[in-house]
């Protein structure tokens, strides 16, 4: 069957209590009136078997003979202006010519605008029984085939986009390229007004929230099945991946071949070899989601559908690592093939290895002695003809410390008491809090020590 028109769909919806009827040569169903089929007696429902469209190039359009205007040719003259004629027409239901509506449709159309006192802004309320109502449904319906988007476009250029109006027409988000427009726009536009500073934090900070006040949550509802990333796909088709967004779409991760692809797509993401997967993952390591708020997502995926991490790897990658490499441990082997005593010291180290700083890790230098007490930083750094101890305080804001914050604070007191005495000492302190905002405390520190 044949594709309907915008127009017919219109004027069905008109009649959509009737009985429907197919036509023989472009086998659409129409209602069964003489809008949509001419007359004929000798048929059992009394109507021809081919539509008015296929027979005559165009339907009926119903004026009933006591409501159809009177045409007066000497009118043409006798009135200054096309709005004086249109307001006699409004009044006496008489006009100077047969196709003066249509001609003048957007004079009339702005005169109204005015006379109405309707701001520009809100043209994009109007609908079809406002046109109709003034007598400018048939311009609406013969010129713009009945898209009130159109009409308004045509008397004021770029004053909208087609999916401000209240309805854009139903089949106007079935054209890709129109989809793309409305996307492209609407990163635009949030662009602006600074929701996103660039196109990379669309994931995490676009929602379906933003789509509706934009005017585009029938866009995301029908076409888009709701979800934002089948919206951002269809614009940067592969750029994100499903678990960057903010939510994940309802029984997406209960497909085993879904949570493969997305392991498989976090070691793409973080530019890792599959032999370095224990270097850097652990179940800390998604907690914690330093770099990447969404990879928390990982930690929900090993909590509802595993019992470690390694089963989840292992069912990605079969057997290519032993159980004890990606135990729950206090030993974590960094990139470097260094062991740390904990993930977010490894992140840290990772971190300090990305910057290209000059450092090594404490335990691979030994301990140092101040005033006779021996203590052990957790990295030495060298930089500008100095060493920065630097101490990472993970600890602080345990319920129960078993000794830690007395340590914390003797540590304090020989660091700062060092640099004090010795000028080629400096010391650094890093907390949980400074890892936050992808390690924003950290930078924030190695910048004003002049490290980076």
């Amino acid at each position: 069957m044949n594709k309907y028109t915008e127009e017919e769909l219109l004027l069905i919806d008109q009649y959509r209590e009737l009985p429907r009827k197919q036509c023989n040569k472009c086998e659409k169903e129409f209602p069964l009136n003489d809008i949509f089929f001419l007359k004929e007696k000798r048929i059992k429902d009394g109507f021809e078997n081919k539509c008015r469209k296929c027979r005559r190039g165009n339907f009926k359009v119903r004026e009933h003979k006591q409501n159809r205007p009177l045409i007066n040719e000497s009118l043409f003259t006798e009135f200054n202006s096309i709005n004086e004629s249109y307001e006699y027409y409004l009044k006496e239901n008489v006009l100077p010519y047969h196709s003066f509506i249509l001609d003048n449709h957007l004079e009339i159309f702005k005169y109204l605008v005015s006379k109405e006192n309707i701001s520009i802004h809100n043209l994009n309320e109007l609908n079809r029984q406002w046109f109709q109502d003034r007598k400018l449904y048939s311009s609406l319906l013969r010129i713009y085939n009945g898209s009130v988007n159109h009409f308004v476009l045509a008397a004021y250029p770029n004053s909208f986009q087609p999916w401000e109006f209240t309805t854009v027409g139903r089949h106007y988000w079935k054209v890709k390229s129109n989809r793309i427009k409305a996307l492209e726009w609407l990163v635009d536009e949030l662009l602006k007004t600074n929701v996103i500073n660039n196109i990379d934090e669309i994931p995490r900070k676009v929602n379906g929230d933003m789509f509706s006040s934009h005017g585009l949550k029938t866009l995301l509802a029908e076409y888009y099945n709701g979800h934002t990333y089948y919206a951002f796909n269809d614009l940067y088709p592969n750029k994100f991946y499903v678990w960057q967004y903010r939510f994940i779409m309802d029984g997406y991760l209960d497909d085993k071949e879904n949570r493969i692809q997305a392991l498989k797509e976090l070691i793409e993401y973080l530019e890792l070899d599959t032999k370095d997967i224990p270097k850097v993952l652990s179940y800390e390591y998604f907690n914690l989601s330093y770099e990447d708020e969404h990879l928390i997502k990982f930690k929900y995926i090993i909590d509802k559908y595993y019992n470690t991490l390694y089963d989840y790897v292992n069912e990605v990658y079969p057997n290519v690592f032993d159980k004890d490499e990606l135990p729950y441990k206090n030993s974590y082997q960094t990139l470097d093939n260094i062991k740390v005593r904990s993930e977010p010291e490894r992140a840290l180290h990772h971190l300090f290895m990305r910057l290209g700083i000059n450092y090594n890790y404490g335990d691979y230098v030994g301990r140092m002695s101040i005033n006779d007490i021996t203590v052990l930083p957790d990295w030495y750094i060298y930089s500008n003809g100095k060493i920065i101890l630097v101490e990472y305080y993970g600890m602080l804001d345990m319920s129960i410390d078993f000794g830690y914050n007395d340590k914390y604070e003797k540590k304090e007191k020989l660091y700062k008491q060092l640099c004090n005495e010795d000028n080629d000492y400096l010391y650094l302190a890093l907390y949980k809090d400074d890892l936050k905002n992808s390690f924003s405390g950290v930078l924030s520190k190695l910048k004003e020590y002049e490290i980076i």
